[in-house]
């Protein structure tokens, strides 16, 4: 693929269910993470091949209540936007009408909106749809030779 094509990757979060943290070098990257998390793979080809500044992978899961597990998803949402679900219904099915959202409080550097680009497979429960950038079964993963750790970087190949 053209660098154009990794333009939209600069300076945001690669988010995906497949992951329960943040992770923003492959220092941080377990061998189990490394092998079985594309976006990681994303992440660190649009850095070496294009000089894309990503962010790092972050995950797209939420807790019960609908908060985002990880404090940079959570960030990437619309100033005014809650960042739990609203779980209500309309008045005339006997629910309440929320109250109004509070103004945004002025955001400190910690808080400032980033930008996050979903990297993975359409999700059921979420009713995510499928991503450009999620690996289909036509994609070839390439490793080093032997089948133990090695320095080497292993890199999905995009069609």
């Amino acid at each position: 693929m053209p660098r154009e094509a990794f333009v939209p990757l600069e300076g945001a979060y690669l988010s995906t269910y497949d992951i329960y943290s943040t992770v923003r070098s492959l220092a941080e990257c377990s061998a189990f993470i490394l092998a079985n998390v594309p976006a990681v793979h994303l992440m660190e080809y649009a850095r070496q091949k294009w000089g894309i500044r990503v962010l790092g992978v972050t995950s797209e899961r939420r807790r019960k209540d609908g908060v985002y597990i990880c404090p940079e998803r959570a960030r990437a949402l619309v100033p005014g936007q809650s960042l739990v679900r609203s779980r209500s219904r309309s008045a005339s099915l006997g629910y309440s009408h929320p109250p109004p959202p509070p103004p945004p409080p002025t955001p400190t550097e910690a808080e400032t909106p980033t930008k996050v680009v979903y990297t993975g497979r359409y999700n059921y429960f979420s009713n995510t749809k499928a991503s450009v950038w999620a690996t289909k079964r036509s994609d070839t993963c390439y490793y080093a030779d032997d089948d133990e750790w090695s320095d080497e970087l292993t890199f999905i190949e995009y069609l």
